[in-house]
């Protein structure tokens, strides 16, 4: 991993869960696997002085009523692992991938970084690239798959394996062809924002149809 200091990196935020404890009430709402993985990479570049400051643009996709993506994801950096507050930027109300690039382009010319980073699953990847090419933007990208593997213990690199070799990685994969296919039709993401606003918005573990009708869960909640 090439050793630069970013000025400040985007942990993509993905879907929320709320299961029932065994009493049936609700228990706390809390970030998917993937995007608290995400937040635990960008936390050891910061812990090694690689990254000023952490930025999380994820909106409130189950409505006003509950927490934001992106401000479950800072207690996690600021309560869980003790990065400083004023090192974690909490931006915008984004629903898509494509709302939370913008806002992280808008608040980089904002505070004059120049020296970007964006952390996010390797399969998010497969799209990701192509939002900041159409804003003609240089950036580098590294997964969280490859951070904590370079960088974190036995532990977490076992999870991160379990969860690369999971039914959860296996539609995510598609559901991120699907919409790599789209962007061909739709490289504005007009459609397809308001597609994904109206899946991510559900208050559900459930996969987005019509991958439901064949495949389990597209994500996981739980860093156990």
């Amino acid at each position: 991993m090439k050793e630069n200091r970013f000025d400040a990196v985007l942990v993509h935020g993905y879907w929320l869960s709320q299961g029932k404890d065994k009493l049936g009430r609700d228990r706390p709402v809390i970030p998917s696997l993937r995007a608290r993985l995400g937040v635990r990479a960008a936390v050891l570049m910061y812990q090694e002085g690689l990254v000023k400051n952490i930025v999380l643009a994820g909106g409130h996709i189950w409505g006003g009523d509950y927490p934001s993506s992106a401000e479950l994801m800072a207690k996690d950096a600021v309560g869980r692992y003790h990065v400083p507050a004023e090192s974690v930027f909490i931006g915008g109300d984004a629903i898509s991938t494509d709302e939370e690039v913008k806002i992280f382009l808008d608040l980089a010319k904002k505070n004059n970084w120049s020296n970007l980073l964006d952390i996010a699953s390797s399969t998010h990847f497969w799209t990701i690239p192509g939002l900041y090419e159409k804003r003609c933007t240089e950036i580098t990208f590294l997964s969280f798959q490859q951070v904590i593997n370079e960088r974190d213990n036995p532990k977490m690199r076992r999870l991160v394996d379990r969860l690369d070799h999971s039914k959860y990685e296996v539609v995510y994969k598609l559901y991120q062809a699907a919409i790599r296919a789209v962007l061909i039709l739709d490289p504005d993401y007009r459609l397809l924002g308001r597609w994904t606003t109206h899946y991510r918005r559900g208050k559900t573990h459930s996969t987005p149809w019509p991958i439901s009708l064949f495949f389990p869960a597209i994500d996981k909640y739980s860093l156990k």
